[in-house]
């Protein structure tokens, strides 16, 4: 049974900053052929959001760690191929289809079950409070009601996020039984979270400049200007995966295992000497 693996060390506000342009320096390596996976997927998203909204949302709790562990074994392949290694190719961004398959899904039901507490409980914080949304309210009642409803919300998520933040790759890349994955992406999201605040906000920073720069371009380009922004948009969420897979990276080592596929075979990967370990 694989051991449970911990983070080596405590990350300061400045790796944040270190992953962030790692990942932007990564992003062209990947190419073309990131930016079409990432497209296929927000089609596939739109066509079954304009079917059922339930049903996406159904989808994508528990399909997101095969979809997750795909995208961050294809920055892994990136990586090797910037260091001389074999050039990324489209079956790296579905590798967890075909490894790993059954612990991944079983990973996206129990967060998916996770996500139901979520929302009971913060429906009963909102009913305890004696809020509303009602049409007929006054609209600035409504608004700050639904302000309130969004901000519990977010409070309430926050242990699911944590728990969901490196999981799939815990699974993936190490092997690590859904408990094993769940207990280890909490502990690396508490020795991290100064980096990964660090790396959020300057991703923040990146939609707000955009926002701002595509509404005065708007006046002159039109339509355009639209276009021009949604790529940017993509571009800055291209930014953010790959920066946080350097940050998985940094807690916990991919090491190499005999199928040099970075995913591991039946076998357990050998990770002494390279991450410190708990039984």
């Amino acid at each position: 049974m694989p051991q449970q693996i911990t983070p080596q060390k405590s990350y300061t506000w400045a790796d944040g900053q270190k992953w962030f342009y790692q990942g932007l320096e990564l992003l062209p390596v990947l190419g073309a052929l990131w930016l079409m996976v990432i497209a296929m997927y927000g089609l596939i998203a739109f066509s079954i959001v304009s079917i059922n909204e339930s049903l996406f949302m159904l989808l994508v709790a528990v399909f997101s760690p095969l979809i997750t562990a795909g995208i961050y074994n294809a920055c892994h392949k990136a990586r090797q191929q910037s260091e001389g290694g074999p050039k990324v190719v489209l079956s790296d961004y579905f590798a967890a289809f075909k490894h790993q398959t059954t612990p991944l899904l079983m990973l996206g039901v129990c967060l998916l079950l996770m996500g139901f507490v979520t929302e009971v409980v913060t429906q009963t914080i909102f009913n305890a409070l004696g809020l509303v949304i009602d049409e007929g309210m006054e609209p600035t009642l409504q608004m700050k009601n639904i302000l309130i409803g969004q901000f519990i919300s977010m409070v309430v998520s926050i242990p699911l996020l944590v728990v969901a933040f490196f999981s799939p790759q815990l699974v993936f890349f190490h092997k690590q039984t859904i408990k094993q994955a769940i207990i280890g992406s909490y502990l690396g999201f508490s020795q991290a979270w100064r980096g990964m605040l660090v790396l959020s906000l300057l991703i923040v920073a990146l939609v707000f400049v955009t926002m701002f720069l595509g509404v005065l371009l708007s006046s002159v380009l039109g339509s355009l200007a639209v276009v021009l922004m949604s790529g940017a948009m993509i571009i800055i969420f291209s930014v953010n995966l790959t920066g946080q897979f350097f940050a998985f990276d940094a807690l916990f080592p991919i090491v190499e295992t005999p199928d040099k596929g970075g995913h591991g075979d039946d076998n357990e990967s050998d990770v002494e000497g390279q991450i410190h370990t708990e039984i």
